[in-house]
């Protein structure tokens, strides 16, 4: 690296939400389809972020020049949604049928 970090080194000062996306996808490209078990962890995990910071850091992987990094995180961020969309519509069935 120009910056004299070794790639290690340059690993642990990223920001724990950088580090958390690539669980999910390699910095210099992408990885199979995530599982749902990977999904429901990252969404677990990014619960406990900062949510402004890991919304920054996912708009810089969907400015990747990188078209394969971009692609996949766009329809990684789409699988979120849905996967958030249906836990959210299930809870509310559930409290629905309290009632």
């Amino acid at each position: 690296m120009s910056n004299g970090k070794t790639g290690a080194s340059y690993a642990e000062s990223k920001p724990q939400e950088d580090r958390l996306l690539e669980t999910v996808a390699s910095s210099g490209g992408v990885r199979l389809q995530p599982t749902r078990d990977a999904i429901q962890v990252f969404l677990r995990e990014a619960a406990k972020l900062d949510a402004m910071a890991l919304c920054h850091a996912i708009e810089r992987k969907l400015q990747s020049p990188m078209w394969q990094a971009c692609l996949f995180f766009f329809f990684f961020y789409r699988q979120i949604l849905i996967v958030s969309l249906l836990v959210f519509c299930w809870k509310a069935c559930v409290l629905l049928t309290f009632l």
